[in-house]
Parts: structure tokens; C-alpha cells; sequence
């Protein structure tokens, strides 16, 4: 996948530092082609052209060029066109109407709640930013709010908050100290900290007044530090003030300084004063420091980060109640301490690369394979399509798919219980046909085509002992990716995999437990990040009731978080309320359980009768075509616990992975579809 990255500058602001670490973390952790447009330059500069080629637009052309000397410019140095757009903040909308050009799908990652909005973008480039961008990225739920009230609907909102790097940082022991020394500070006296901009949207005006109140208090042994150049035009007036402030030799503005959470040590505390602040990452990187934060509730997204175990949370635009909650801190060591490790406890486990990073990656991949449309190429005529149907409703729209793909001759619906034996079947017909690959997939998914195009392409890369490849599907009831009922198989080694088909009931997986034993025999199993669909979209409530039974079983230990969903999506939907009777009725039943449809039916009878679950009308197949799965799939990551869960039972660290060859643990660099 191509993407082309764009930046405003190269400044070394927030959001420009937080554009280099996504670029850096896709580089490092992907095999994905980079390239990174900045529409200026800057001092970040160095640091971007050495994470992926970099093209800075202002130095590259005159400034009267035409957009088709962009475009020319652009397309050259992509080396063609790109899969997909990134861009990074509101700001990079200004050149939107020239890229749009391109016909490539636009993620916009928001880092702008509406003052900023305002300040930065005029009305052209907003006008461009909300009608060119396909996704947005909000940085916070209150920046996803933001977008929602300039008319952007919630399926084109993903809120992926910002994140730190995975490496730790380390305390600057001699610049502390020095620091210390210049004020006449004893080693134990209470810092109270601030950082960015000398402004009154950064509230450096309320950092002063909590300073005065502080003193007013009696607090003593305590000195504010605030990190940060001076940027307001309009901040003249409170360095005045500053200075004529009984406060004054305790309140301190450093001015800037080159990483200044390694000052930050276990004991301080953070004071974010901002009147606005989308998600500010200088609450995690004190927090990685172990330095609990005191925010404004309604300023943005730090409340989201802070809640009640990683500092605290006060009135909004209320200095005194601040004042209130550092005096606190200030006077119990213990306390701020404890706030402080829970504080890195929560930034390390929800706000570093490895957890934030692979959810851009993958929202990227599901834009993009929305984005490429009709356009992949026909597979050659070597593949079998089974599909294997226990009377979805959804089977003939699932055939329909299919045979925009393959010739019809090379389809075949199968329909056999218990499900060991609808494999079985499936595979003595698939050997039957004699082609080089059989492509099996469950009549509850809805194909995105192109990813039958990507499995076989990347399968014919593959070494000759390659059992199966499987991709993803975009799972309604746990809304998440995951591997669910695609499976391509080389057929030649079908024969063999009939042998090793389970006894129905030793398993609820008869098909993971027969790849398994392949995998044992010396046989290759590969899971691809393919998307290749949609799974249990327009079900009955009776399949939908089957299919809960079984994950009681199958996957309880996730439930109690799709659970929570379901209980939030049921007065909407109504399958929502059938997946909660299913899971209850699977957890309730005592004895064995089989996967076969008679069984389940039984299972599921008395929830059925005694609830509301008229039967369904039968959907149109021209219905549920190739623009319902794109649409479905743009969707994908439009709910915040879609992502937790997500990282919870498929993280997209297991996307890419291959099973049963010790030298191929991962697939390198460059192998993918």
C-alpha cells in the first residue's frame, strides 16, 4: 500500500511532532510506501526525510505554479498514484482541491477543536477539508464532537488519540539540578509544571493566577515552571501583569526548551491550564515520567486521558478549584506519587506506538480497500469458489459477489450438517474440480471481491507446503476485523486435509482443529491482512441466536466487551437484543455442544418463542452488492470500543503471520497483499 503523508510544515509543534511519530511508527512497522509531502519547511525537516522521502512543496515549485505543475510534481515523486491520502491536521485541507485530483480515498487526522478550527483554516480550506476527506481521525471525543457539529456524520469519524514513543525517557539529572540551583530550589520542593505556548488559549494567564493562589494559601517549599515560547500576539499585557504579581518569584516562564518532560521527575505535578486543548501529549509524556496531571473539565481531550486515577479533574475555567487540587498534591507526597505511577501505568498500556500505531495502519488498509473499488483485476480461471451455506439468508448475495470474481462454472453452493461434514464436502469437491485453489467461504459473508483478488495473489507467492491463506472480515456483532469463514486452500493438499478433519463434537472448531494438524504435519498456515468482507450482516434472529449460543462457548472471555456494545446498539437494532438471548441462552445450557444447526435450533427454541422476533422480509441480493459491503467497510473504527476490542482479541499485531515453519515466525518486510 502507497500512501502519501501530508504535513502544513515542519514546524516542531504538537501536531507536527505527532506526524512524525505515526510516519516513524508506519515506517519501522509496516511494509507500506511512505512518502511525505510538507507544504513548507521547517526544523522537523530532517527528521521526516530521514523516516521516508520527503517533498517540500514551497521549496519544489515557483509560487505561481499551476496545479497541473502540482499534480506533475506530486505524481513523479510518488512514483505514481497513491492508494491513499494522510493528511495531518485541518490546516493540510488548503491543498485538498488539488489532490482530490489524484481520485485517492483522504484520511484527515483532526488535531483542532474550534478556536484552533477557526484560527488556522479560513473558510476555503474548510470548505475543502469537509468535502474532500473520506475519514476523519479525531484525536479525542471531544474533537470527534467538534466534527459532528460542523454536519460530519459519525461513520466518517474514527477517534484514534494521540500516543507517545514506546522508549522510555530518562530524567536529566544535571539540567534538573542546574535548574534547581538557579532558583535557589532545595531537592525537595514541589514543581508544579506547564507547558506550550505563552498564550491565552493555553491558559499560561490561568497557570499564573493558580500560582497566586497557592500563595495565598500558605502553601510554601513549591515553584511553577512553564515550558514554552511566548506565541500570542495578545499576551503582551499579562507578562506586565507577571511581573507586578505578589507570585512573581514563583511563577517562572523558561521559555522554550528541547524535550522538557525529561525534567519531570516522580513527586511533580503537571497543571494543564489550556482553555482548549483537542488531546494534549504533554499529559503523556509526563504521565510516562510519573507525573500525575490537574486539568479543566469541557477543555478538550485531557479529561478523557486524566479521569479519576491519573490526576485530576476540576471545574472548568476555575483557577481556585486548581489551586485547591495541587495544595492537595502539594501537601501529600504519597498521594501525587500514587496518582503518578497510575498515571504511567494507564499511557503505557493505552498510549505508545505499539497500541495506537497498528490502528492507523489498519484504518489506512480499510479506507484504501473501500477506496480501489472496481478496479482489481480478475483472478486466473485455477480457483474452485465453495460456498458453504446452512440457509442464510444471505447466500444467493453472497453467490452474487462471488461471481463478479469467477466464472459461474466455478461456483458451488454446499449445504451438509453437522459442519465437519460440510468441510468435508467442500473438500471432495474442490478435488473434484482439480483446480490450483479452492476458495471456501461461509454464505453469512459478504465479499469484498478485491480480497479474493489479494488472497490468491499473495498465495502465488507462497511456498509449495502453503495449506491455507486467510484474510479478514469486518465482524458485525464484535465490530472488529478478524479471521471469520474465508479460507483459501491450495487443493492439492486437500487429500490430505480430509484426513485430519475432527469427529464431530470433540471440537467447537472442526476447521481451525484440521489446520492445526496440517500446520503439525509440516504444512503452512498464513493469516493475511487481506479485508475480504463482511460477517453476519443481515442475518435472521434465529442465526444470529445460533451464532451467540456458540460464542458463549468459543470466545467468553471477550464477551463481557461486546456485551457492553450490544446492550449500547440494542434499542437500535434488534439483532443486537437476539445476540444478547444467544449468548444468555449458551451460557445457561448445561452439557455438550455441537455445532450443527438441529441442535442450536433446540437450543435457541424457547428464546425465540418467548421474545419479540418477528421473521425477517428476504433481502434483496442487488442490495447487499459491492456499494453495501464498501460502505459497511468504511465504517469500520467508527466506534471507539470497536478499537479496545480490537486490540483486546485481534490486535493487528496478528494480522500478518505465518504458522508452521520456525523460520518464518513473521513475514518480512515487503511480503503482504
Amino acid at each position: 500500500m502507497k500512501i502519501l503523508f501530508v504535513s502544513h510544515d515542519a514546524f516542531p509543534a504538537g501536531a507536527q511532532h505527532s506526524f512524525a511519530r505515526i510516519t516513524g511508527w508506519m515506517a519501522r512497522n509496516t511494509d507500506c510506501s511512505l512518502f511525505i509531502l510538507s507544504l513548507s519547511g521547517g526544523a522537523l525537516l530532517p527528521k521526516l526525510q530521514a523516516i521516508a522521502p520527503t517533498l517540500v512543496l514551497d521549496a519544489h515549485l515557483a509560487p505561481n505554479a499551476s496545479e497541473d505543475d502540482v499534480l506533475k510534481a506530486l505524481l513523479a515523486f510518488t512514483a505514481g498514484k497513491p492508494d491513499i491520502i494522510f493528511g495531518n491536521t485541518c490546516v493540510s485541507g488548503k491543498i485538498y482541491p488539488i489532490l482530490a485530483r489524484l481520485g485517492c480515498p483522504i484520511i484527515t487526522r483532526i488535531a483542532e477543536l474550534e478556536s484552533a478550527l477557526a484560527r488556522y483554516a479560513d473558510g476555503r480550506t474548510q470548505e475543502a477539508l469537509f468535502r474532500h476527506t473520506n475519514r476523519f481521525v479525531a484525536v479525542s471525543q471531544a474533537t470527534r464532537a467538534n466534527l459532528a457539529r460542523h454536519g460530519v456524520p459519525p461513520e466518517r469519524i474514527s477517534v484514534i488519540r494521540g500516543f507517545i514513543e514506546n522508549t522510555a525517557t530518562n530524567l536529566a539529572q544535571e539540567q534538573r539540578h542546574a535548574l534547581l540551583t538557579e532558583f535557589n530550589l532545595a531537592p525537595d520542593t514541589t514543581i508544579l509544571w506547564g507547558c506550550g505556548s505563552v498564550s491565552l488559549r493555553k491558559g499560561a494567564d490561568l497557570f499564573l493566577e493558580v500560582g497566586e493562589r497557592l500563595q495565598r494559601k500558605g502553601l510554601t517549599n513549591f515553584h511553577l515552571f512553564w515550558v514554552g515560547p511566548a506565541s500570542d500576539d495578545n499576551i503582551g499585557p499579562f507578562f506586565l501583569r507577571k511581573e507586578r504579581s505578589a507570585a512573581r518569584d514563583l511563577v517562572t516562564f523558561l521559555g522554550p526548551i528541547s524535550s522538557p518532560c525529561t525534567l519531570f521527575q516522580e513527586g511533580d505535578v503537571f497543571l494543564l491550564t489550556s482553555r482548549e486543548d483537542p488531546f494534549p501529549l504533554v499529559c503523556l509524556e509526563a504521565a510516562e515520567r510519573c507525573v500525575p496531571s490537574i486539568c479543566f473539565a469541557a477543555s478538550g481531550g485531557a479529561p478523557e486521558f486524566v479521569g479519576t486515577d491519573a490526576g485530576c479533574i476540576v471545574e472548568p475555567m476555575t483557577p481556585e478549584a486548581m489551586a485547591e487540587k495541587a495544595f492537595l498534591l502539594a501537601k501529600d507526597e504519597d498521594l501525587r506519587k500514587s496518582l503518578g505511577r497510575q498515571a504511567r501505568k494507564k499511557v503505557l498500556a493505552r498510549h505508545t506506538g505499539d497500541t495506537t500505531g497498528p490502528l492507523i495502519h489498519a484504518l489506512c488498509r480499510a479506507v484504501a480497500a473501500v477506496g480501489r473499488g472496481h478496479g482489481c483485476s480478475t483472478p486466473p480461471e485455477s480457483v474452485t469458489g465453495i460456498i458453504r451455506t446452512a440457509g442464510e439468508r444471505t447466500t444467493q448475495a453472497c453467490r452474487e459477489l462471488l461471481a463478479h470474481i469467477l466464472p459461474s462454472e466455478c461456483i458451488h453452493v454446499v449445504q451438509a450438517r453437522p459442519f465437519s461434514q460440510a468441510i468435508r464436502k467442500s473438500f471432495e469437491l474442490a478435488l473434484t474440480e482439480d483446480r490450483k485453489w479452492t476458495f471456501v467461504l461461509d454464505a453469512d459473508v459478504l465479499l469484498r471481491t478485491e480480497g479474493l483478488v489479494e488472497l490468491v495473489d499473495f498465495a502465488e507467492r507462497q511456498q509449495a507446503n502453503t495449506f491455507v491463506v486467510q484474510g479478514l472480515v469486518y465482524d458485525k456483532f464484535f465490530g472488529i476485523l478478524r479471521p471469520a469463514g474465508i479460507h483459501l486452500y491450495r487443493t492439492k493438499h486437500l487429500a490430505r486435509g480430509l484426513t485430519r478433519i475432527p469427529a464431530e463434537g470433540s471440537t467447537l472448531r472442526p476447521e481451525s482443529a484440521m489446520i492445526d494438524a496440517m500446520v503439525r504435519d509440516g504444512y503452512l498456515f498464513w493469516q493475511t491482512d487481506a479485508i475480504c468482507g463482511l460477517h453476519d450482516f443481515e442475518q435472521d434472529y434465529a442465526s444470529i441466536m445460533k451464532k451467540c449460543f456458540l460464542q458463549a462457548r468459543k470466545h467468553a472471555e471477550y464477551l463481557p466487551h461486546a456485551m457492553a456494545w450490544w446492550e449500547h446498539r440494542k434499542a437500535h437494532d434488534k439483532d443486537f437484543m437476539a445476540a444478547l438471548a444467544g449468548v444468555q441462552a449458551g451460557s445457561n445450557h448445561q452439557g455438550e455442544v455441537f455445532v450443527d444447526a438441529d441442535f442450536l435450533s433446540s437450543c435457541i427454541r424457547h428464546a425465540l418463542d418467548t421474545g419479540n422476533y418477528p421473521e425477517k422480509p428476504l433481502p434483496d441480493p442487488a442490495a447487499l452488492g459491492r456499494e453495501y459491503v464498501q460502505n459497511q467497510l468504511a465504517a469500520v473504527y467508527a466506534d471507539q470500543l470497536h478499537l479496545q476490542l480490537q486490540n483486546i482479541m485481534f490486535p493487528p499485531a496478528r494480522w500478518k503471520h505465518v504458522y508452521g515453519d520456525k523460520l518464518l515466525k513473521r513475514m518480512q518486510p515487503g511480503v503482504g497483499v
